[in-house]
């Protein structure tokens, strides 16, 4: 028995399937994959599956991961090969490693971020972000475990950040805290950057590019 590490991305119309339903539909496209699965013991025994870090409904990503055990001799591009072809599209499976680092060692998470500003311009947008970012100050209200709401400054979580502008979209990018500790919903600092304006943050097209340690090492 061994594990591996499937890649994929999630695009498109696929970033509105939520998580819950995500698991069921690599389930399915394990078994019609026909890959000899480890299964878990017990009563109701299925195969094992552990997902890196769960995906905010509506944001798409190119770097997203399950890992499962194999039983028996096949390869990673004949891993490939049979998953690909049991996918549906939005969900493209394009790589199959071994892993190295465990889910619970991941830390932080890049995100591109893309507004259309209506007026086609989009200087003033790009000119507001940056400054909230450079302020120090995004206060929000985020929900904890518990349902309780929790004060805190987004600031403070972000790592790096770097706006753009290019053909009238205004673009960031930034390194949010993930993972256990004080996991950080892009949405929540769309919201939050633009507050105040006529944009709507849930207009922007927002993409998971990488994950990483608490020592910003790639997640591999």
């Amino acid at each position: 028995m061994r594990s591996v590490r499937i890649w994929f991305k999630k695009t498109g119309s696929a970033k509105y399937i939520s998580h819950l339903d995500l698991n069921r539909f690599v389930a399915r496209a394990l078994r019609r994959a026909q890959l000899p699965l480890w299964y878990t013991e017990g009563f109701n025994p299925r195969p094992h599956t552990a997902f890196s870090l769960p995906l905010p409904l509506g944001v798409e990503s190119v770097c997203e991961c399950v890992d499962i055990k194999i039983e028996g001799e096949i390869d990673d591009g004949e891993i490939l090969r049979r998953i690909s072809g049991a996918s549906v599209p939005g969900i493209e499976f394009y790589s199959v490693t071994e892993p190295v680092l465990e889910p619970p060692k991941i830390g932080f998470a890049k995100y591109e971020f893309i507004f259309f500003p209506d007026d086609g311009d989009g200087t003033a947008l790009k000119d507001s972000i940056a400054s909230r970012l450079a302020s120090g100050s995004l206060p929000a209200e985020k929900k904890t475990k518990k349902g309780t709401m929790r004060q805190l400054n987004l600031a403070e979580f972000i790592s790096e950040a770097r706006t753009d502008l290019c053909d009238g979209e205004v673009t960031l990018e930034a390194v949010l805290t993930a993972g256990n500790e004080n996991n950080i919903n892009p949405l929540l600092l769309a919201r939050v950057l633009l507050e105040g304006t006529s944009y709507d943050y849930r207009l922007a097209k927002i993409t998971r590019l990488k994950l990483y340690d608490a020592q910003h090492n790639e997640y591999r």
